[in-house]
């Protein structure tokens, strides 16, 4: 009984002592022990305070707001995220701002003040950003957060909450530092994202300093100074696209320098693009461009041609000084047609009245960017006509082979039909330059057939030269093959390929011993490859002219088919495309629109894109911004290939735009 009482006593004591504790542990300052939640986010918020303890705390915060955007459906405003945030953030964002914590540990904070699209993290975002130093060592958690930061002041900005002048400070500042080609520029491809957030922010405090840095001139394109040239393409790509965006006027003189320089030729089409965006004041310096009445311009495109090809170690002849006198206007040229308003028809059309053969049949290759007219497209006729074949054109192509290629572009049957006729009499010129133009013909003339003038595609094929093969005999066995078949003449061989009854295969000669080798191996069985292309086009370009011969709502659902998608079988897809809108015409536009964002090849969606361009000389702003979802969807999926494909719309977009006023 005793020993009874004396457990009693023991249990009471240890009870009793417990009690003291925790009831010390409740009134005093420190921090909690046993008697905390540990499961509520007040805890963690209280040990910010404590140096010991913040680090851990920081990590346990980030995880709640983890587990409620789980919750919440990544939902910033659902009924879990919100109130978290709104407890959390603050202390949060000072501890960031206050700079307590190393990199290390500041990396998993400054992601989530990011991820958080809260305006209350601005402050702790722009001194992050200020403070950063992008150097040439290898990248780390810290740089990958930065990324994270970039990424968030994007979407800011697109929703229109990037309301803080310190984080556009920032981003121009780290803009300017950031090394592309840097292991740190490279790291989860981070000059892209950046160049992304500096479009979406594109902030107009910006315009003096991004002016001059597409100023910068490149110096060399040689092996020895690749990095420096990819860096500065980087910044003057980058440069250019905000400019146009903020439609600068300032920098109009300035991105035509860009175009007129051999340096910078990856940057050009950005600084066309911007030009384009740019509108009204950039069409009249362009113009002077394109007439030779700014001096200075004229002479600095002719110094920097001259230096281009000193550069590539060429020799400084008579004939090289006369190309470059003319390199301002063939320039001129390309951006005023780009251009594409009603206000380019004029300049252009004078142009055309000038200048030598060669440089008429090259403004003449141009004139369908216009907006259509029937004034444009007789003065198209009248230039191809006069043009000789064997001419070339200021960049070196065939001038009569780049305006047959051109004549797609009108979308206009009889056009088509006019180029067709013009190809199956005698025309002068060598044999060589006749056989050329007809294949360079054919690919719009199977585009724009329709079940009467079929037969005139059929008649410039069977012109083509034959691909002659010789008596010798080989041994053929297809890819999937075991067995050898033959002996076959190389003749016997080139009509089995041309007929597409062969596709691959290997062969070997009759002799004993010989081995198997591929078919591209032999200059004629390549010719004979060369020759399929145009038969798989017909063969494909038949087939869908004999299901839907004149109806532009047949061609519009082919657009989006199967076969239409396909590469080997796309000239489906590209004369449904020709046909839908030669047929259709402006009625049939909205459903090309919408067809486009359905659309998978890059060279049918082009060819749609073309199609919606030709049918709208007065812009079309629906159009463009139906395009710009098409943009905003691949950018969202931070896929590169996916992005590459589709911003070739981009110039779409901003002629559309510029037409519309």
């Amino acid at each position: 009984m005793l020993a009874d009482a004396r457990k009693l006593m023991s249990l009471f004591r240890t009870v009793f002592i417990g009690a003291i504790i925790c009831s010390a542990t409740l009134v005093s300052t420190s921090t909690l022990v046993a008697c905390t939640d540990e499961s509520a986010p007040e805890t963690y918020v209280k040990r910010l305070e404590d140096p010991r303890r913040r680090v851990s705390a920081v990590k346990r915060l980030v995880r709640f707001y983890e587990d409620a955007m789980t919750q919440d459906k990544k939902d910033r405003s659902g009924p879990h995220v919100k109130p978290l945030l709104d407890l959390i953030l603050p202390p949060l964002a000072k501890v960031s701002t206050d700079g307590v914590l190393d990199e290390r540990s500041q990396a998993p904070l400054l992601s989530f003040l990011a991820d958080t699209r809260d305006a209350r993290a601005l402050p702790a975002i722009a001194k992050a950003l200020i403070a950063y130093r992008p150097d040439d060592r290898g990248p780390e958690d810290y740089d990958s957060s930065i990324i994270d930061v970039v990424r968030g002041v994007g979407s800011m900005a697109r929703k229109g909450t990037l309301d803080n002048a310190d984080v556009k400070k920032g981003m121009l500042k780290l803009f300017k530092g950031l090394q592309a080609f840097s292991p740190k520029g490279q790291n989860k491809k981070f000059y892209q994202v950046l160049n992304g957030a500096m479009l979406d922010v594109a902030d107009a405090s910006w315009e003096s300093e991004l002016i001059a840095m597409i100023k910068v001139p490149i110096k060399s394109t040689q092996k020895k100074v690749r990095k420096k040239v990819l860096n500065q393409v980087f910044w003057q790509v980058t440069a250019s696209e905000v400019l146009g965006k903020l439609k600068s006027k300032k920098a109009v003189k300035p991105l035509l320098k860009v175009v007129l320089t051999p340096f910078k030729t990856p940057v050009h089409s950005t600084a066309i693009n911007a030009l384009i965006k740019i509108g009204g004041p950039a069409i009249a310096d362009s113009v002077k461009l394109l007439d030779g009445s700014d001096a200075d311009l004229t002479e600095y495109a002719a110094s920097e041609y001259l230096r281009s090809k000193e550069d590539q170690g060429g020799k400084i002849t008579a004939s090289v000084k006369k190309d470059s006198a003319k390199h301002a206007s063939i320039q001129g040229v390309v951006i005023v047609a780009f251009m594409g308003t009603s206000a380019c028809i004029e300049p252009m059309l004078h142009a055309l009245a000038k200048g030598d053969e060669s440089m008429k049949a090259f403004v003449a290759s141009e004139l369908a960017k216009l907006p259509a007219s029937d004034e444009v497209t007789a003065r198209f006729k009248k230039a191809y006509n006069a043009t000789k074949l064997g001419t070339k054109t200021p960049r070196g192509g065939y001038a009569k082979e780049g305006l047959a290629s051109a004549v797609e572009a009108y979308f206009d049957l009889e056009l088509a039909k006019w180029l067709g006729q013009s190809l199956l009499g005698k025309m002068k010129g060598e044999k060589e330059d006749v056989d050329a133009l007809r294949q360079a013909a054919l690919p719009t003339l199977i585009k724009s057939a329709t079940p009467e003038t079929w037969a005139v595609v059929e008649k410039v094929y069977g012109m083509f030269p034959p691909v002659k093969g010789k008596a010798e005999k080989f041994f053929i066995k297809g890819t999937k093959d075991k067995k050898d078949q033959g002996p076959f003449t190389e003749s016997q061989i080139v009509s089995k390929i041309v007929a597409l009854e062969l596709e691959a295969f290997t062969f070997r000669e009759t002799k004993d011993g010989s081995k198997h080798k591929p078919m591209q191996n032999s200059v004629t069985f390549q010719n004979a490859l060369r020759r399929t292309a145009y038969v798989k086009a017909m063969k494909n370009g038949k087939k869908v002219l004999d299901e839907c011969t004149t109806d532009a709502k047949c061609y519009v659902k082919k657009l989006t088919s199967k076969e239409g998608q396909d590469r080997k079988t796309d000239m489906i897809g590209l004369k449904a495309a020709y046909m839908a809108a030669a047929l259709g015409g402006p009625g049939i536009k909205k459903d090309l629109i919408t067809a486009l964002g359905k659309i998978k090849s890059r060279g049918v969606r082009s060819q749609v894109a073309l199609a919606i361009d030709r049918l709208s000389p007065k812009g079309d702003k629906a159009a463009a911004a139906a395009m710009q979802k098409i943009l905003d969807k691949a950018a969202a999926t931070r896929i590169q290939s996916k992005v590459d494909a589709v911003k070739g719309l981009q110039q779409f977009i901003y002629r559309l735009e510029a037409r519309g006023g």
